[in-house]
């Protein structure tokens, strides 16, 4: 089974990568607590739903219990109520509420749960609890408010991404990772800018937008390098390829968007004069990465 998003797009994905790899769901709840208090809440929100979701498109509901994952199921109904997303959480909720009162955090006192309601004998082979559809009802619950894919969801993770890591001034118990965003935060925009992936996720987020638009909202909101807690940490040619990337910048002629004065586009939407600058920019930022104390990002695999 896989367990990363499949549009490469996901930018909650480059927020909780480092979570991904650092909590661990195999351990029992207090372990799983103990991994999620090193990261800022946010940074747990999504991963408890990331892998809630993951689980769910791969085989329902039922194999999300019956799998590890799900010891997180408290947190991950916590983290739909915090991204704005009650009507999921109490699909989730309503599916716990078959464990009974007290939530069965191992993962075989599920099992055996799942066995007795669905009447399953001894005998029986496994199958016969998924012929059950104990979870039916949330399911449909779930197709309903999240649409295909779990898209609407999916959406708002990146929203609610988004929102938290533009305060990268925002310290918490867990410094470190902001400081991590710093560095990757550049090459989102440049992304954007290069076409390293499809760039509609980001035009359906940006209605109405031209590329040059969003290129300079993404910009905006992603350049970090100017920070003095990134700029100490850049070597000359870093400090040199951002110096270049900036003046090509500066020189182009934009234009205010109507009625929205905090956003700029170009005549003829025309992003060409930035790439040779952004391209030298993002390889010379990705090439550094693990010197500047990051772990290489090769990109989320498909799910």
């Amino acid at each position: 089974m896989t367990m990363h998003p499949t549009d490469q797009d996901e930018f909650y994905w480059t927020c909780i990568e480092e979570a991904f790899d650092e909590v661990s769901i195999y351990d029992g709840p207090e372990v799983l607590a103990a991994g999620l208090h090193e990261f800022p809440e946010w940074i747990g929100d999504l991963l408890c739903v990331h892998w809630l979701l993951c689980e769910y498109l791969n085989g329902g509901l039922q194999q999300f219990f019956e799998n590890s994952t799900g010891v997180l199921a408290p947190e991950a109904i916590a983290g739909l109520r915090r991204m704005g997303l009650p009507q999921a959480a109490d699909s989730i909720r309503q599916a716990v509420a078959i464990f009974g009162s007290q939530y069965p955090h191992d993962k075989r006192d599920r099992y055996n749960i799942m066995r007795a309601k669905a009447g399953v004998q001894p005998e029986d082979m496994e199958i016969m609890i998924s012929r059950a559809r104990l979870f039916k009802t949330m399911e449909d619950q779930l197709e309903e408010i999240g649409g295909p894919g779990m898209e609407v969801i999916y959406r708002r993770m990146n929203e609610y991404a988004m929102d938290h890591a533009a305060d990268t001034h925002t310290k918490t118990p867990a410094a470190q990772h902001q400081e991590d965003f710093l560095k990757l935060a550049p090459r989102l925009a440049l992304d954007f800018l290069l076409e390293l992936h499809p760039r509609d996720p980001r035009r359906k987020r940006m209605p109405g937008l031209k590329d040059s638009a969003i290129f300079y909202r993404l910009w905006g909101l992603f350049n970090t390098l100017q920070e003095p807690e990134l700029a100490a940490e850049l070597n000359d040619e870093q400090k040199e390829a951002a110096r270049a990337f900036h003046l090509v910048m500066e020189r182009l002629p934009w234009q205010v968007v109507l009625d929205q004065p905090d956003t700029k586009e170009l005549p003829g939407d025309d992003l060409k004069p930035l790439v040779e600058a952004g391209r030298h920019l993002y390889h010379i930022l990705k090439q550094k990465d693990t010197e500047l104390g990051a772990a290489p990002n090769t990109g989320p695999p498909h799910r």
